[in-house]
């Protein structure tokens, strides 16, 4: 990353990390979000201007690997509502096997990929932040086609480690049980033009499903519509989430 790298905050219990690439007043991505919750060991993930619709949800019960587990992308409660969805109607759209830790108290969670070619030149203006709330954003190096930000979990009683191929720490979140979050920054340099063939073949794909949904004149007269994809990691099984930007 370009410095000056945002310096890395030290949340408590129930905090919210927020980051994006680009900046505050100019060109930049999809904003996402890592947020704690006061009471349980929850964490959830999503576009902040989409997690009061449906986020990532890494439950409590398998987030430190207490017991096995599932994680679950789903409408919240207020958008089922919304949308007339009866109540005993499940709201998920998406589920995961929490993956094992990769060494003990360890456990890599979930991978948000961000695309450099998925910077809006003309976002959305930031909604406001309450008093003291931050984003922190980056701007990668000029050969970087992507950044990947990785949400790692800690247990409470796991060792020390280090962790290799960071370039950035963009923070990190207490938990009510001891334990934490931690997100780190990775950028990639693409060798041939495959990395991104695949990145617009995903928005070509996302961009005439959401045509099907909502017809064509819908969409076309939509001031933007910014897409991402939910998949599963090969290695470990973990959610990926990608920002797919501005899919006019």
């Amino acid at each position: 990353m370009r410095e000056p790298v945002p310096a890395a905050p030290r949340l408590p219990v129930g905090g919210t990390l927020r980051f994006a690439l680009g900046s505050a007043d100019g060109p930049r991505s999809t904003v996402w979000s890592v947020v704690g919750r006061p009471k349980h060991d929850d964490v959830f993930v999503g576009p902040r201007d989409l997690m009061g619709r449906q986020k990532l949800t890494l439950h409590e019960s398998a987030t430190l690997r207490r017991e096995p587990g599932t994680w679950r992308w789903a409408y919240t409660e207020e958008e089922a509502q919304r949308r007339g969805l009866p109540r005993e109607v499940d709201r998920m759209l998406n589920r995961w096997d929490a993956p094992a830790p990769f060494t003990p108290g360890w456990l890599h969670a979930v991978t948000v990929t961000v695309p450099v070619s998925s910077v809006q030149a003309d976002p959305y203006p930031i909604r406001r932040l309450n008093k003291g709330k931050t984003v922190s954003f980056y701007t990668p190096e000029p050969q970087t086609h992507t950044v990947k930000f990785e949400v790692v979990l800690r247990s409470p009683d796991a060792a020390d480690i280090t962790v290799g191929g960071v370039h950035a720490e963009v923070g990190r979140i207490a938990l009510h049980g001891g334990g934490s979050v931690f997100v780190f920054a990775r950028e990639l340099t693409a060798v041939d033009g495959r990395a991104e063939a695949e990145m617009n073949h995903l928005r070509e794909v996302a961009r005439e499903t959401m045509i099907r949904h909502i017809g064509s004149d819908e969409f076309h007269a939509l001031d933007k519509h910014v897409g991402i994809t939910r998949g599963r990691s090969p290695d470990n099984g973990r959610p990926m989430l990608r920002d797919l930007g501005d899919l006019r």
